[in-house]
């Protein structure tokens, strides 16, 4: 067993044990990067969290949704998709490429330093794949059809009511299909078939009835609006561009990252800010009409029209530090979404069963008794669930049944 990193962040250092032994730097403040090092899963892991937390404590003026983002930065966060990736590294079903992961963190390195909040880090999607050949078992179904842990490339898992799920290719047209997840490039399941996406020109009922990039529009198939070209939406552009409101009150295809202070623009709940920094658009009285404003440094005065820059939050009409995981807070920082302030240090929130913060749960309600839960317990097998009002028991877990409503299942 040997020493594996020494990783200092924005604020955080983080110093693991593991099963390997390469040096891999990390020092997003500036500091010297030595690239392309390979890292241990475990390791790789926990700084990835720690960088997705980074950026999304630096980006959270900007963030869509901003609570979301932030649940990397608890320690009791573990999505479905990781539950699934352990699993799979335990059985031999998912491979990791320590590779492919050293280029994931350079990649969300440089994201965190320069502070670049829409954009993606593509290496990331690839540290995992799959083994698991067709017809094999497994039990994760991605958002991504392509892109699945645990069955090999060209495969997707598909998951119903029963588990396991079956790793298949994907369906041509005319295959059987029961989810638009089954279905090939171009294609869309419809009464139980794959059939080919509307070209241009063909009827069609909403955007994904049409092969991508197209859009509906009036009812049939269309090309998205160009540069200059009315649009109706903050993303209803050609790649490139952006819809921004126009005069008369309709919106204006305008290539991103050209709009510039006091021009108009949309904001949208889950869209990205469309205004550059170190701009933001600022939509008041609650409508998505806004303007592009340069954004507030810490301390300065805030509002509304007014938002605050990099690493701050609207506090009292002030901008306020962020201050990371278990950082200090006795000054006037604030904790990230997923922390609170116990008057001098930012504590997680609490989880289900144990007893409550002033500052609430994560991922849970404080209930009459004074412990994080849920409103209607723990449901059991094919009752109706959410992770609020209720969850599932041990062994279920939420997931999408054959009447498209979220229910308990056994977990796969």
């Amino acid at each position: 067993m040997t020493l594996c990193s020494k990783w200092a962040g924005i604020g955080l250092v983080l110093l693991t044990v593991c099963g390997c032994g390469t040096s891999h730097p990390h020092e997003p403040d500036g500091g010297s990067v030595e690239s392309g090092s390979p890292l241990c899963e475990a390791e790789f892991r926990t700084v990835q969290a720690r960088l997705l937390c980074e950026l999304a404590l630096a980006c959270e003026p900007r963030m869509a949704d901003s609570l979301a983002a932030e649940q990397a930065c608890h320690p009791g966060y573990r999505s479905v998709q990781r539950r699934v990736l352990d699993e799979g590294l335990e059985s031999g079903a998912t491979t990791y490429d320590a590779a492919v992961a050293a280029t994931c963190v350079d990649e969300l390195s440089n994201l965190v330093r320069e502070v670049r909040c829409e954009e993606p880090a593509p290496a990331c999607s690839q540290v995992y794949s799959g083994r698991v050949p067709a017809g094999g078992g497994c039990g994760y179904q991605t958002p991504i059809p392509q892109l699945s842990f645990e069955c090999v490339p060209g495969l997707v898992c598909v998951v119903s009511v029963a588990c396991p799920g079956e790793c298949r290719a994907l369906g041509g047209a005319g295959d059987a299909c029961t989810t638009a997840f089954e279905c090939g490039a171009a294609l869309k399941c419809d009464a139980g078939r794959c059939v080919e996406l509307a070209v241009a020109g063909e009827p069609c009922g909403a955007p994904p009835d049409c092969v991508p990039p197209l859009t509906c529009a009036a009812g049939l198939c269309a090309s998205l609006p160009a540069d200059g070209e009315p649009c109706a939406d903050l993303l209803d552009c050609e790649a490139g561009l952006v819809c921004v409101p126009g005069s008369g009150g309709d919106g204006r295809c305008r290539p991103t990252g050209s709009l510039r202070e006091g021009d108009d623009c949309y904001r949208f709940q889950f869209v990205p800010d469309p205004c550059p920094p170190p701009l933001a658009c600022a939509a008041t009285g609650g409508t998505p009409f806004g303007t592009c404003r340069l954004t507030a440094g810490l301390g300065s005065s805030c509002a509304e029209a007014i938002p605050c820059g990099h690493w701050a939050r609207c506090v009292g009409g002030a901008c306020t530090p962020i201050a990371p995981p278990e950082g200090d807070c006795s000054g006037g920082a604030v904790c990230p979404l997923t922390h609170w302030c116990d008057g001098a240090r930012c504590r997680p929130l609490p989880i289900e069963g144990q007893a409550c913060s002033p500052e609430g749960c994560f991922r849970s309600v404080c209930l009459l008794d004074g412990t994080c839960g849920f409103i209607g317990g723990r449901v059991g097998s094919g009752e109706v669930c959410d992770r609020v009002w209720q969850d599932c028991a041990d062994g279920l877990e939420c997931r999408t049944g054959d009447d498209a409503m979220p229910r308990c299942y056994p977990t796969c």
